[in-house]
């Protein structure tokens, strides 16, 4: 005990002789939240202590660590919370790298702002970010609670020096409807001839998303970078497929598609098999199509979604329920609305109609307005059959509708067909 009240008043003297000493603060502080028997515990005075020890540059882990506490509790003033959340950014993107270190991970689950699909525990997203993991990075950057911090993560994360990084910065500031942020981050990973990078600065412009429409520029930025990337070379076959891009051209799809699977880029490969499936570009084959979707190696939803349709359909096969089934549960595994739909579509088929009205929720979530249409009709018509389930239809058309979701209207017609309102 002696030890303790010998090191408290060396770190108060450390103080006393430089002011500016952020160590000794944070020190300090540690009795406080220790409880060493020198002082009583006091949340607040280590608090105090440790903010003043970040303002003068000592980061520690303690304002890390208790964030989510302090975010879930009024256990400190507004303006303190606020210097939590600078402090704790700075901690993770200035503490140096020691393999040693770990995090505590206390399971509190916070809820992003604007985004209510998701939820993570705080502790662990932090933890991720401070580990390099730039997916964690941008969630911390989009949440409002460190709008003040933004700049110094995005700064952080295009570090990297990545397509995956200039791309999603690009990406997050597109989300964010901040056109020159967006550009400034399409426009390095675009003169670096980053494939990823050039393809969401073309389809920025295609689409018209913040930076404006200009479908003839995203164009020639996929007609350009396609000379040098197999991955572009697809996605400029995929611009060719589709009329709002003013360049359909089947035949050219077609020979984009083979020459970048040809080059190396197997997601060409379910590409290819589209259009033997539908004749673009080549003479109708279900058989090729379904083998083309059979033997891509790699675990894509898309194209596990078009193998499933072969096994649902009996397209290009024998049509096999339990194989359609297995091939959009490995979809929907990997969170693709579209296979969630479909995977519901089988459940109802085999009446297990709450898995399936569970799929078609994370559809819908997911942004899938068709699902509602299933939902309404699959489900809670003609599988459920009670007063409440068609009062639940019914519900669930008109807000979808007032929404701007034309499957609410389609839903809507169909109860007036069937009687039911």
């Amino acid at each position: 005990m002696q030890e303790f009240f010998k090191a408290f008043e060396c770190y108060h003297y450390a103080i006393f002789v430089n002011p500016n000493d952020g160590r000794a603060y944070s020190r300090l502080g540690d009795f406080y939240d220790h409880c060493l028997g020198v002082v009583p515990y006091n949340t607040s005075e280590c608090l105090r202590l440790q903010l003043k020890a970040a303002e003068l540059g000592y980061y520690t882990d303690y304002l890390y660590k208790h964030y989510h506490y302090l975010y879930k509790h009024d256990q400190s003033n507004e303006a303190d919370k606020e210097l939590v959340k600078k402090y704790c950014w700075l901690y993770v993107s200035n503490v140096d790298k020691d393999p040693k270190f770990e995090v505590e991970v206390k399971y509190h689950l916070v809820s992003r702002p604007n985004d209510n699909k998701h939820k993570y525990e705080l502790d662990q997203l932090m933890y991720n970010a401070y580990h390099g993991d730039i997916d964690c990075m941008l969630i911390l950057a989009k949440n409002p609670m460190f709008d003040h911090n933004r700049e110094e993560i995005c700064e952080y994360i295009s570090k990297y020096e990545s397509d995956e990084a200039y791309s999603k910065l690009g990406k997050l500031f597109v989300e964010l409807n901040d056109a020159d942020n967006a550009l400034k981050y399409f426009n390095i990973g675009y003169a670096k001839g980053y494939p990823k990078t050039c393809i969401a600065l073309a389809d920025c412009y295609l689409d018209g998303k913040t930076i404006g429409k200009d479908i003839e520029k995203g164009f020639s930025i996929l007609e350009e970078k396609s000379k040098t990337s197999s991955e572009v070379l697809n996605r400029l076959g995929e611009v060719y497929l589709k009329h709002k891009y003013n360049h359909k051209n089947y035949d050219k799809a077609f020979k984009c598609f083979q020459d970048a699977y040809e080059q190396g880029y197997e997601p060409a490969q379910t590409n290819m098999g589209d259009c033997y499936l539908y004749g673009f570009g080549v003479d109708m084959d279900v058989e090729k199509a379904f083998k083309l979707y059979k033997e891509c190696k790699i675990e894509d939803a898309i194209n596990l979604n078009r193998l499933g349709y072969c096994y649902d359909y009996g397209v290009g096969t024998e049509r096999n329920l339990d194989k359609a089934f297995e091939c959009y549960k490995r979809s929907a595994e990997l969170n693709n609305a579209e296979g969630y739909a479909n995977l519901a579509k089988i459940q109802a088929l085999r009446k297990q109609y709450k898995a399936a009205e569970t799929n078609l929720k994370k559809s819908l979530e997911l942004g899938n307005e068709k699902a509602l249409y299933q939902l309404g009709r699959d489900i809670y018509c003609l599988g459920l059959k009670t007063e409440d389930s068609y009062k639940k239809a019914f519900e669930m058309a008109e807000e979808a509708s007032e929404n701007g979701n034309t499957f609410g209207n389609c839903l809507k017609a169909y109860l007036y067909v069937v009687k039911r309102i």
